[in-house]
């Protein structure tokens, strides 16, 4: 997740009389202009790097650029965009660690993300991509802003590559011009790419970090209608020092899981917790731990999906007037019952049956008495229940 952004400030790169020049010679339609890119505020130009001091994995860098239309004819909506592409950000998960600062990036702007197929791309992207394109007309030298917080996941040299394309045809064949036009660095879907690098150095060399936070998880955050039957799954973290890590598995129904919650650390980025209740929160958290330090991950919630069961008659009382009852007298019995279903019966009702046993019971004296004695009523609802009346005989 994004926490802390690192850097001051906003800079822009000025723009060579070579470089206006050469655009002004292509413009024959919409051409996008890359204007100013900055890293923290500070300005780079294509192939540039800067070193970002002070930088603990967990925080974030503000990538700003700027794109002008410097040809002679506007670029009408959704064919135009602003593109950015990370190659260090290699899973579907990584996709959390990119944000667009909706405040400065410019508001005919529609920003997204994703990765391959899986996320909404078009399935060639094997690393993260994200993409601007304007909701309206892009006109003749109009600038356009994109600023994203970005966090990098580890030590050392953080490549981002970027470029822009217009079109002044509603045609995804024709009438296109790209910035750069060509080039030998491309992007996950084989585009001639402008290309910086971020250098983020390793505050103390030797000395053992945290790993990173466990992502993406699986069923996703406040997801509802789970399975009783789920298994937890989330993306590996990585260690900045290379060490092995494991992860601290915190489930259950306390929205702040704590240590009743733990269930044991983990080898690998998957847990089953057994058979859950139906209509169920559940809230779970994973810590990761290289066995010295320890990440504090985020707590997810998830709900099970409510209880369905046919309909099902349950009894829910009956009563007797009285229990001793002479010959010939009449007595009641009331019963009450429901569909405890969670569907609708077509028909049903409640049956009642009282059937008389004679039972041969030998007094003290001796002398043969028999007595009879109802022994039940069967209550059909559900199933039989015993209610005992005694008759004279």
């Amino acid at each position: 997740m994004l926490t802390k952004f690192l850097g001051t400030g906003l800079a822009r790169m000025g723009i060579s009389l070579s470089v206006i020049l050469f655009s002004l010679n292509v413009m024959a339609a919409a051409y996008p202009y890359m204007e100013s890119i900055s890293i923290n505020g500070y300005a780079l130009s294509e192939g540039g790097s800067i070193t970002v001091e002070g930088f603990e994995v967990g925080d974030t860098i503000k990538l700003r650029i700027g794109v002008r239309n410097t040809g002679d004819q506007p670029s009408p909506p959704a064919y135009n965009n602003i593109t950015v592409s990370f190659p260090s950000y290699t899973s579907s998960g990584d996709v959390t660690r990119v944000a667009v600062d909706s405040v400065n990036t410019s508001l005919n702007l529609n920003y997204s993300e994703y990765y391959g197929s899986g996320l909404g791309g078009d399935g060639y992207a094997e690393y993260v991509m994200v993409e601007s394109v304007s909701l309206n007309t892009w006109q003749v030298d109009e600038d356009r802003y994109l600023e994203l917080y970005i966090e990098p996941d580890d030590y050392g040299t953080f490549v981002i590559n970027y470029r822009a394309a217009m079109s002044d045809q509603r045609s995804w064949t024709s009438g296109w011009s790209f910035n750069p036009p060509s080039g030998v660095v491309t992007d996950c879907l084989s585009f001639p790419t402008y290309t910086i690098s971020v250098i983020l150095p390793d505050p103390i060399p030797g000395q053992n970090h945290a790993p990173s936070k466990a992502s993406n998880p699986q069923p996703s955050h406040d997801s509802s209608n789970a399975s009783l039957y789920v298994h937890l799954d989330w993306n590996d973290a990585s260690d900045p020092d290379g060490d092995s890590v494991g992860y601290e598995v915190y489930f259950g129904t306390n929205g702040s899981p704590g240590s009743e919650e733990y269930k044991g650390t983990m080898p690998t980025s998957d847990y089953d917790p057994g058979i859950l209740q139906y209509n169920t929160d559940y809230y779970w958290r994973i810590d990761t731990t290289d066995g010295d330090l320890t990440t504090t991950g985020d707590v997810w919630h998830f709900k099970t999906q409510a209880a369905t069961f046919p309909p099902g008659p349950e009894l829910l009382s009956y009563v007797i007037n009285k229990t001793d009852v002479q010959v010939n007298e009449a007595f009641t019995i009331t019963v009450q019952g429901r569909n405890k279903g969670t569907s609708t019966a077509p028909s049903g009702g409640i049956a009642v049956q009282v059937r008389q046993v004679l039972e041969i019971l030998q007094a003290p004296s001796l002398t043969p008495t028999i007595r009879g004695k109802v022994l039940s009523s069967l209550v059909q609802c559900r199933s039989p229940i015993r209610v005992p009346l005694h008759l004279p005989f």
